[in-house]
């Protein structure tokens, strides 16, 4: 575990609720209305797009993997809380306790690495090793699929959006253009899209990679 993310482990006594599963929950349903069965709709067209099967590595996964309740059938999660790991694994998901930019794991062990919603918890330094780290594990024959929230484009037109954005408890929130920039400066090769994800007007960014090597 990295210094930066033992800090980001929970600083703020209010954000340590969030490490109990039913209120992590609770967070999502009430601060991102609808996300729920968006993004799980999302992740099951990114799958069918990059067409790849096999073992997935679901990097920063929390008390839950959106990946196994979408029916992937061999997953992994990672997550630096050893709370969350827990949690993940009494439901039945294997779990390992790890920071992001530091996996566990040889060169192209899985054959797709995901990354929901963390990046905007990180520092740019760590940010970039965690995105080195899942091209690293998912190697030249694998995929990273990355999805993050981003800033709306504007606080007039999405002003709850905008609200939501400054009052997430991660400290890192980035435009579209910040978080692209950071993420091509990594290595491979790199696909991004838009997404409008909660009923509030949520966006994330999409980015679909491989490794060059």
């Amino acid at each position: 575990m990295t210094d930066n993310e033992q800090r980001l482990a929970g600083e703020n006594p209010l954000h340590r609720l969030l490490e109990w599963p039913p209120v992590y929950r609770l967070a999502t349903l009430l601060l991102a209305p609808g996300s729920e069965s968006r993004l799980n709709a999302l992740i099951v067209r990114c799958a069918k797009e990059i067409g790849i099967s096999g073992d997935a590595l679901d990097v920063g996964c929390g008390p839950f993997s959106r990946l196994a309740d979408q029916g992937f059938a061999s997953v992994t999660g990672a997550d630096v809380s050893p709370v969350y790991v827990a949690a993940l694994q009494k439901s039945g998901v294997r779990g390992v306790v790890s920071s992001a930019d530091s996996l566990p794991f040889p060169a192209s062990s899985f054959r797709t690495v995901w990354n929901i919603g963390l990046l905007h918890h990180l520092p740019d330094e760590v940010m970039q090793g965690a995105i080195r780290e899942m091209l690293r594990v998912s190697g030249p024959q694998g995929h990273v699929v990355v999805i993050d929230a981003v800033m709306p484009r504007s606080a007039v037109l999405r002003p709850f959006a905008w609200i939501t954005r400054k009052l997430d408890r991660g400290r890192h929130m980035r435009t579209q253009a910040q978080l692209e920039s950071l993420i091509r400066a990594c290595g491979g090769d790199w696909t991004f899209q838009r997404e409008t994800y909660a009923l509030n007007g949520l966006e994330c960014l999409v980015a679909s990679g491989t490794s060059r090597a």
